[in-house]
């Protein structure tokens, strides 16, 4: 639970989480939300697919907290759409729209860590100044997000 890793599918931008270095192929495929026929694959192709960061925390439990936190908004972003113009769109570019989850992805980090960092300070338990690193495969990536905790 000390580390967060995403990966980023290079055709789609679609996105995954896992707490291990490699995609397994199982609980790869539980994050896939199925938009219509041949939108989720029956197997993961590992060349699609290549890592778009890494996140390092100091505790397991906030590794999992954070983990969780990340599942559950990426299934309120293809669950609960924002945006009524999307609707008015064909099925296709419908699915290309909700399969472009980078950018949500990125934003969604900042959001659970910002609010977990809270959290911890609530609690009395804040964290150490630069205690979470994040190790990006591209630096530019991070301007998704329109802010970053200070302890990141």
């Amino acid at each position: 639970g000390r580390n967060i890793f995403i990966f980023n599918n290079i055709k789609t931008n679609q996105t995954l989480y896992s707490l291990h270095r490699t995609l397994n192929n199982n609980d790869a495929l539980k994050q896939h939300f199925f938009m219509g026929p041949h939108s989720v694959p029956r197997s993961l192709r590992k060349d699609l697919w290549a890592p778009l960061l890494s996140v390092h925390l100091p505790t397991p439990q906030l590794g999992l907290k954070i983990f969780q936190h990340l599942r559950e908004l990426k299934m309120l972003h293809l669950t609960q759409w924002s945006d009524p113009e999307i609707l008015k769109t064909n099925k296709d570019d419908r699915r290309k729209a909700l399969m472009d989850q980078k950018a949500n992805s990125i934003a969604d980090l900042a959001a659970a860590l910002e609010y977990e960092v809270k959290r911890a300070e609530g609690e009395g338990k804040g964290l150490e100044a630069r205690s979470v690193v994040i190790r990006w495969a591209e630096p530019y990536d991070s301007e998704f997000a329109k802010s970053w905790p200070e302890r990141v």
